[in-house]
């Protein structure tokens, strides 16, 4: 696993949410382009981007990267982050670049955000999700709170979390919580629709999105080709050696299949 810092030089792209930070390598046009797509509070130099990025470069495949409105250098605070500004966000950049023949790499609500651009757009020629998170915003964010902080939030508009650090704080809009209702993928049954190849990993020691999540999406997505790859001791981050080998040799699989 690498030590070094990722180097921080994005581009940036003017849309209808604010400037959309990125960066883009060009490669061997016979393969797909890999697009990365974080989770919350991440941004496009987490650990399992920066990891696989040099197994890309190696072999001349082309990727793209990319930072959600209200993450990283993106413009926008998180309080008014939703998941249809997510699709937005990647969506504005892979219609501004041309790109016509992608693989979807997401974790956790990237993994929601990897689905939703698969039914979207006919682009997408395949998929691999991580911890996938569709329909989070429900399942874990809303329906377990208590009917009287259900309706605080929905009247103030704005749910106080605890962050990773000791004293850190997010604003959570309630249009997060709106929003994902229009997004549902398992509840209404939307994934049936979602046809690409698809490679779905999880680790079995998560914490945050229960690995039965991804076994539901193996199970009903209407994809004919689909591996489930779970990994017992592996967590949320997906990010020990082991598991990123089993990233690796599913991305760079999935993409040799795909290659023109």
């Amino acid at each position: 696993m690498s030590n070094e810092l990722p180097q921080k030089n994005p581009s940036f792209l003017k849309t209808d949410i604010g400037r959309i930070a990125y960066e883009y390598v060009a490669g061997d046009e016979s393969y797909p382009t890999v697009v990365f797509l974080h989770g919350l509070h991440s941004d496009m130099y987490g650990t399992k981007i920066v990891e696989i990025i040099p197994h890309l470069k190696a072999l001349n495949i082309p990727y793209l990267r990319l930072e959600y409105f209200g993450h990283g250098d993106s413009d926008g605070e998180f309080e008014f982050f939703t998941i249809s500004k997510a699709v937005e966000s990647a969506q504005s950049v892979i219609k501004h670049l041309g790109l016509k023949n992608i693989v979807c790499s997401g974790a956790s609500t990237g993994g929601w955000v990897t689905l939703l651009l698969a039914k979207k757009l006919p682009e997408v020629k395949g998929i691999l999700t991580i911890a996938a998170a569709p329909d989070f915003t429900e399942d874990l964010y809303w329906a377990p709170l208590p009917k009287e902080e259900q309706q605080d939030w929905q009247e103030k508009g704005v749910r106080i979390e605890d962050g990773f650090e000791e004293g850190q704080t997010f604003r959570i809009g309630f249009d997060l919580i709106e929003d994902g209702r229009k997004n549902f993928l398992i509840r209404n049954d939307d994934i049936e629709n979602i046809y690409t190849p698809a490679r779905i990993l999880h680790g079995m020691s998560d914490d945050v999105v229960p690995y039965e999540t991804s076994q539901l999406i193996a199970e009903r997505i209407g994809s004919a080709d689909v591996q489930l790859h779970l990994i017992k001791e592996a967590d949320h981050r997906f990010s020990d050696e082991e598991a990123l080998k089993v990233y690796k040799f599913h991305l760079l699989g999935l993409l040799n299949q795909l290659k023109a």
